[in-house]
């Protein structure tokens, strides 16, 4: 009798073991393979962000004409400083969709001539050979388009 129980007790205590260790798994398995779903689809839509941002950027070169160098010659991408030219003829820059690319000469009492020479692919405006004078002002070059 005492035998026979304790085969029961054991039994039981088995089952129970192994149903445990069953369930441990399936939880285990199924917290794991939803914290990889995350991880995998928030990393996609990380990789599907940065492609969309590097195609609505773009580059636009800028070149004074005429061998004079104009150092204090500012570049304003939607009304602030961006970049100078200082001892060079060209400079490029980035730009976004909607920007206003525009050059400020009011420093130089000389009429400088300044040319769109190259952009992207993906700028639709302004295209080369656009070609802005600036005479002692602040002059639009354009407005980009991607």
């Amino acid at each position: 009798m005492i035998k026979k129980s304790i085969d029961k007790f054991e039994k039981f205590c088995l089952v129970i073991t192994v149903f445990s260790i069953f369930c441990i798994f399936i939880f285990n398995s199924l917290a794991n393979y939803n914290r990889y779903y995350d991880v995998y689809y928030k990393n996609y839509d990380d990789l599907q962000h940065n492609y969309l941002v590097l195609q609505q950027q773009g580059t636009v070169t800028i070149e004074i004409i005429g061998d004079k160098v104009y150092p204090h010659l500012e570049i304003l991408l939607n009304g602030e400083s961006y970049k100078k030219f200082h001892n060079e003829n060209t400079s490029v820059i980035m730009v976004k969709d909607g920007d206003v690319v525009q050059i400020n000469g009011s420093m130089y009492n000389e009429d400088i001539q300044l040319k769109v020479v190259n952009v992207s692919y993906n700028v639709k405006l302004p295209q080369p050979p656009k070609t802005v004078y600036i005479s002692r002002n602040i002059k639009t070059l354009s407005r980009v388009e991607i």
